[in-house]
Parts: C-alpha cells; structure tokens; sequence
C-alpha cells in the first residue's frame, strides 16, 4: 500500500491536506509475474527459489493427502474389523462361562455399531 500527503493552497489562507491510497491486492499461491520480477530486481535468483519452494509445497501436500487416503482406505477398517473380532471372542468366552446375559449383549454391540454406520453412511449420501 502506497500513501502519498499532498499539500494544496488555495488562495493565500486556505491550506487543505489530499491522501492519495493505492492499494495492491492478489489471491493464489504465487504473487504476480510483476511482484516476482519486483523480487528479482532487489534479490536475483529469490523467484526461482519462490517457484521452488511453491512446487515442493505441492508435492508435500499430495504425500499427505495420500498417506490421509491410505489410512482411512486400509488402516481404518483393519483396526475396526480388529476391534469387532475380538469383541465378538469376548462374546462367546462369556457366553461360554457362564454369562449369558453379559455375553449377549458383548456379541450384539459390535452389531449394532456396524449397522448404525451404514444406516447413518446411507442417509447422509440421500442428502
């Protein structure tokens, strides 16, 4: 942003302040071709390092959105069907000591979880 003070007489008493504003304003990853090339007259070599620096970025965003991918594709259901097996084996080592009741209801937990995220899973996609 610029700003720039002019003092205007008018006649031989009146004095009147004028400001004058520029403002310079850009969205995106990269500044302008104008701005880079205003970094490369005061830092030769600074936008190759900015054009550098902005592809690594991109290249790290994508690692992550891939790791983020992987996890929710193969980690997080092999975790989950983990936990339901060895819900489901507790289960059936209470029912088979004795604890029916304790039992039953460890056995249809695990059912429940699952039928409740595809019942919430599908009427989110009718949305």
């Amino acid at each position: 942003m610029t700003t720039n003070h002019i003092k205007a007489k008018k006649g031989h008493h009146a004095q009147r302040d004028i400001s004058v504003s520029e403002t310079h304003v850009y969205s995106g990853p990269l500044p302008p071709p104008e701005i880079l090339e205003g970094y490369e007259k005061i830092a030769p070599g600074s936008s190759r390092i900015i054009l550098e620096e902005f592809r690594k970025q991109g290249e790290h965003r994508r690692k992550c959105e891939q790791r983020m991918i992987f996890g929710y594709v193969w980690i997080m259901p092999f975790l989950s069907l983990l936990l339901v097996l060895f819900v489901v084996t507790a289960g059936v080592y209470l029912i088979m000591h004795n604890k029916d009741a304790t039992g039953i209801t460890t056995l249809l937990a695990p059912i429940g979880v699952i039928v409740g995220y595809f019942i919430i899973r599908k009427s989110k996609k009718h949305q």
